[in-house]
This record gives C-alpha cells, structure tokens and sequence, in this order.
C-alpha cells in the first residue's frame, strides 16, 4: 500500500488538480511518518498546501501531521506553534458547527501536553476521559477509516506514553475489533 500512495504521488505531480495532488502529497507524508522519516514527511507537508485550506478536516490533519513529526523530532517549540495554529482555527466562532468533536478532544489532550512539559504519561493518567472519548462509540468522536487521521491519535499517544514504538498495524487492529463490537452491539 505505501508503495502504491509513492506512485500515485509522483504521478499526480503533473495533474492539474491540485487538491488531489496535495491529498497525495499528505498521504505520502504520512507514510514517510510512519516509516519513522520525520524530516521527509514535513519536507511533503510543505506541497499539502492546497488541502490546508480545507478547515473542515483536512487542516486539522496536517497541523496534526507536523505536531507528531516535530513531537518525535523532540522538536518542542515547533509542536508548539502548531498546536496553537490549531488552537487558533478550532477555536473560531463556529468551530462547534465546523469541527468534529474528535478534532476538539484532541487539541484539548495537545493543549495539556504542551502545559505539562511534553509528559506523555502524566497526560494520559490524568485525562483519561479523554482518551476514552476517543475510543467510545460516539460517532462524532471515533476514529474514521476514511478521514485525514491516518496515525491514530490516541493509539499514538498511548505508544508515546509507554515508552514503545508506535504499531499502526496494531491500532487499526485496535480499531476494528472496537468497530465489530459496536456493530455487534447494534444488532442486539
């Protein structure tokens, strides 16, 4: 799959389309992310610009996107900045209507993580409701297969908190057996 995200970036450079370039572009860097290439992944967010104009969602992926880049760069200051660029965007007037309340939860957790030092530990032990607001079955705040939060936050998060590397193969594993669960739940 990472391979075929590579070919339809460099494919999609000629296009005259270029959202979907951009689209491209941010997937590849998260990719490059997930491949532990921090510096790649923000040198290909710097050709995501067309989709930060996107507030709705998109936006938030790529400040989200940098934030962990710089995050495990140990790049303190510039995961600063953008957490509060994206402080700045959700916290618009119409943000409730514009925003998901996922995106809201995480800045909340990104927020507190600045305040504390970067102490992922002390974080998570001391929001927990956050953390499981992100798991829940609330369909505002789970984790959506087909949005912009390739890397999953909170599964992230708990990597960073543990001392562990980050497995996306494990928290999209996470996330399916809770996707089953709720359906299975539903059908009751």
């Amino acid at each position: 799959m990472i391979k075929l995200i590579e070919e339809l970036y460099y494919t999609s450079r000629l296009s005259k389309t270029p959202f979907a370039y951009s689209r491209r572009a941010f997937f590849f860097a998260c990719t490059k992310t997930l491949g532990g290439k921090y510096e790649e992944s923000l040198e290909l967010l710097k050709e995501a610009r067309e989709i930060e104009k996107d507030i709705t969602g998109w936006y938030v992926g790529v400040r989200l996107l940098h934030v962990i880049n710089f995050i495990e760069l140990g790049k303190y200051e510039a995961a600063d900045r953008q957490i509060e660029k994206m402080g700045r965007q959700l916290s618009h007037k119409d943000a409730d209507n514009i925003f998901r309340e996922r995106d809201l939860t995480i800045l909340k957790i990104l927020l507190k993580l600045m305040k504390h030092g970067y102490n992922f530990k002390k974080v998570l032990t001391e929001n927990m409701p956050y953390f499981d607001l992100l798991e829940s079955s609330d369909l505002d705040v789970i984790w959506n297969i087909n949005g912009y939060e390739l890397i999953i936050f909170h599964e992230w998060f708990r990597s960073k908190a543990m001392s562990r590397p980050y497995d996306h193969f494990a928290a999209v594993e996470a996330e399916k057996k809770r996707f089953l669960a709720r359906q299975k739940m539903m059908k009751k």
